[in-house]
């Protein structure tokens, strides 16, 4: 008895000297920083004798070199931001000065020991946090930002697959974090930390943790949370331009057998009626796997000829009917494969042991793909001569994307030596260091050997996992092998919502779910939602047995699926032009609510309703036998894009039918003031939809290029811009176009929707260049113009007259 006493005593006073040993260090932990610009500083807490900051490859596009730190003894502040120190430097008040006076929140430093710290975060102002990546939720909501949620890595490692309602979804580290105060009032904070870190947001003070010695974060201050994603982009890259052909419907299943299987399901699609505009071919095109083998063919990336034999002329056949090829790569390499020894050979496998040991790590754990040893991608040298070696010949096959899978990595190989990455101004060799960037440095090998070799073509990778940075290499992503039930896709829309503010523009989803089988209606809600969110827009599930199916004319309503893709490719000159904001400006392609819509408290929580650049606004629905939709539109003007009808919303929740003649049609609506750019079906002809506010105005964009090449880079492009304005008489100007890109076309056939006249008034006469046309047709609440050819350097102009 007197021992356990004893025992307990010392164990109590360990414990005190713990606490007291954290308090002091956290005591001795200084907050340093650096003024980048009015709009952003660096941060650090930590150790004072650390007075530089090396920036991670999170931060390779703001080529930022080595910054000098100095100890923040005095309050900071610039237009937009207020940094105070207080009790004793160990915390920082912080304001968002554009907005308020208010502190929004106080970050302080709690604990610095044994090579990590932990930071608390007060309640203060903040009434929504977003951003931090993929989490997806395990209560299938949509809607929610991270309060009353913990956001913790994947696994020990970081970025993994989880398993989730009956499938597996990513967990994939963006360390960029949106705080939300009263109104107008915002902050970001960007951790610069590739290595796991824990948010917990499930009570006040608010507590982050991560590993190294100090933790380095950058404030990022501005005019709102669009302006902060943007100024975020400018750091860490911003999306390049996709090949138009992502922004079409691709066929895709794990995995088609040969060209035969592929053929027929091709052959349906185009009985259907569907457009297309790739294929995504799985592990089978170079051989497939064998289990628990070093003989299997993961990592060969050579045509198996015997199921895809005379790929070239097949490529080139599908080429010439508008149809593009991805292929799967994996960054795993059978271990009696010629490119397993060639790779050891080079020093591009990650190693058992550091050099000069050249023995490759070698993994057989959970062997679903073989056995064998995995790519060191951090060896810009083995990365380098991986892509010339295999990549390289697809390229020139005419293979125009590239699917990068099982890139958290899945399976590794926990004491492997890797050539090393930059970690706070160490180069480290360990997994743990390199895990979370793996990703994106398999996406930079690509990129630079797209650049290395000169290649015209764009780079598009499609990628299960990344980091902040990845989007800068022509990165998108899907959220892993999603469960078929509506509840993940639910969840699936909450995880867009924080993508898109993580930057990761192109984020979709395995259409119709991986694991589990697809039913038609499950199918139908998932394909219609995707064609607004997702790119490319891919089907694909867990096929090996032959008996599911993912082509959208074999399962689903077959009309409603063709109509909603129809749908999508008519959009698409608006998208695309969406794109080119989104590598030009860092605005966001597809949105949540609260990214336009900030000051409205009812938005700010929303996941489902979707904003597609600043015109157009999605309610997205994921629900069993769902035959209506609850949807918030926003205080404004807004044109019914289902029933050509206007509404005036003063910030109203509305039940919107989701079967317009029986036909599956989530509610789509055009924000008043805008001119929507949109495909007629015969590829032929441009529509421009108008749409005036309450002023009479409103305004729109194409912008265009070659699709293919990365000349846009260059700026050839062309630009057109649109506008209206009603007085006495109403006039539609499509201005002179600028710039000009390769075989450019230098007249274009336009027509006109306007979607809402002046009631009680009729036209008299319509005019084009002076000219006298027919007046057209009435629609719901407007009128259609017949279509007229126009010069696109000299532009061209509707005038309609009005009756008394």
């Amino acid at each position: 008895m007197k021992t356990g006493l004893h025992l307990s005593a010392k164990l109590a006073a360990a414990f005190v000297l713990s606490i007291t040993s954290a308090i002091s260090q956290a005591a001795e932990a200084v907050w340093q920083s650096k003024v980048l610009d009015e709009h952003t500083v660096i941060l650090s807490a930590g150790d004072a004798t650390l007075s530089q900051f090396e920036p991670s490859l999170m931060l390779a596009a703001s080529k930022l070199d080595t910054q000098t730190l100095s100890a923040i003894v005095d309050p900071a502040s610039s237009p937009w931001y207020k940094i105070s120190p207080e009790q004793n430097g160990r915390c920082l008040s912080l304001s968002d000065a554009g907005h308020s006076k208010q502190t929004l929140s106080h970050l302080c430093i709690e604990s610095l020991k044994s090579g990590r710290w932990k930071l608390s975060l007060s309640e203060g102002g903040i009434q929504q946090i977003y951003g931090l990546g993929q989490q997806h939720n395990t209560q299938g909501n949509a809607d929610g930002d991270w309060l009353g949620r913990k956001r913790i890595p994947g696994n020990r490692m970081g970025n993994a697959m989880v398993y989730q309602g009956e499938g597996a979804v990513g967990n994939t580290q963006i360390p960029i974090m949106y705080l939300l105060g009263e109104g107008k009032q915002n902050l970001a904070l960007f951790f610069d930390h590739v290595q796991p870190l824990v948010f917990d947001f499930t009570k006040a003070p608010y507590s982050i943790q991560g590993k190294g010695k100090r933790a380095r974060i950058l404030l990022i201050a501005g005019e709102n949370l669009a302006d902060l994603r943007s100024r975020y982009l400018a750091l860490t890259g911003k999306p390049p331009v996709p090949p138009k052909a992502m922004f079409g419907l691709w066929l895709s299943e794990y995995g088609f057998d040969n060209w035969q299987e592929l053929d027929s399901k091709l052959a349906s699609l185009h009985k259907a009626q569907f457009p297309l505009s790739g294929v995504v071919l799985d592990l089978q095109w170079f051989g497939g796997i064998k289990q628990n083998s070093k003989h299997t063919q993961m990592g060969s990336l050579t045509w198996d000829e015997k199921n895809f034999p005379n790929h070239q002329q097949k490529i080139a056949e599908l080429k010439q009917r508008g149809i593009g090829v991805m292929t799967i790569e994996e960054p795993y390499i059978g271990g009696e494969l010629n490119e397993y020894y060639s790779l050891a050979h080079a020093g591009a496998l990650a190693r058992s042991c550091a050099p000069p040991c050249m023995e490759p790590a070698y993994i057989k754990d959970n062997p679903w793909w073989g056995k064998g040893g995995m790519l060191d991608f951090s060896s810009e040298k083995g990365a380098a001569f991986w892509h010339d070696y295999r990549r390289e010949a697809l390229i020139d096959d005419g293979v125009i994307a590239h699917w990068t899978d099982l890139g958290e990595p899945e399976l590794y190989h926990r004491k492997a030596w890797y050539a090393g990455v930059n970690i706070d101004g160490e180069l480290k060799h360990d997994h743990q260091s390199v895990h979370n960037l793996y990703n994106l440095l398999w996406s930079r090998s690509i990129y630079q050997g797209y650049q290395r070799n000169q290649r015209q073509q764009r780079p598009f990778i499609m990628s299960r996992s990344g980091t902040a940075g990845s989007q800068a290499y022509g990165v998108a992503m899907w959220s892993g092998d999603i469960g078929v039930n509506l509840a993940n896709l639910r969840s699936h829309f909450n995880a867009q919502m924080h993508m898109s503010l993580s930057g990761i523009d192109y984020f979709g989803s395995d259409i119709g779910g991986f694991h589990g089988t697809p039913w038609g209606e499950q199918y139908t809600q998932w394909f219609a939602a995707a064609l607004f969110t997702d790119l490319p827009v891919r089907p694909h599930t867990q096929n090996l047995c032959n008996c599911k199916e993912t082509a959208p004319d074999r399962i689903g309503d077959t009309a409603s699926n063709l109509f909603n893709v129809k749908q999508r490719y008519a959009l698409n000159p608006y998208y695309y032009t969406l794109a080119h904001k989104a590598w030009r400006e860092g605005k966001a392609v597809v949105a949540p609510l609260v990214y336009g819509y900030q000051q409205d408290v009812k938005a700010r929580t929303n996941g489902s309703m979707k904003l597609i650049g600043d015109a157009l606004l999605v309610a997205l629905e994921a629900k069993d036998k769902a035959k209506q939709s609850s949807v918030y539109l926003p205080k404004g003007q807004w044109f019914d894009y289902r029933t050509k009808l206007m509404l005036n919303s003063s910030g109203e929740q509305l039940q919107q039918p989701l079967f317009i003649d029986e036909i599956y049609r989530l509610p789509l609506f055009v924000k008043a003031g805008h001119i929507v750019p949109r495909q007629v079906e015969d590829e032929a002809t441009l529509d421009l939809l108008v749409v005036l506010d309450d002023s009479g105005q409103a305004k729109g964009q194409l912008i265009e290029d070659d699709g293919v090449t990365i000349a846009y880079q260059q700026q050839a492009i062309q630009e057109t811009q649109f506008s209206a304005e009603l007085t006495d008489s109403l006039r539609v100007r499509i201005h002179p176009a600028k710039g000009q890109y390769q075989d450019a076309p230098s007249v274009k056939s336009y027509q006109l929707e306007l979607a809402n006249l002046v009631k009680n008034k009729t036209i008299k006469a319509a005019y084009f260049n002076d000219q006298a046309i027919e007046l057209g047709k009435q629609t719901a609440s407007g009128f259609l113009l017949p279509a007229q050819q126009v010069d696109v350097r000299q532009g061209g102009e509707w005038l309609l007259e009005f009756n008394e």
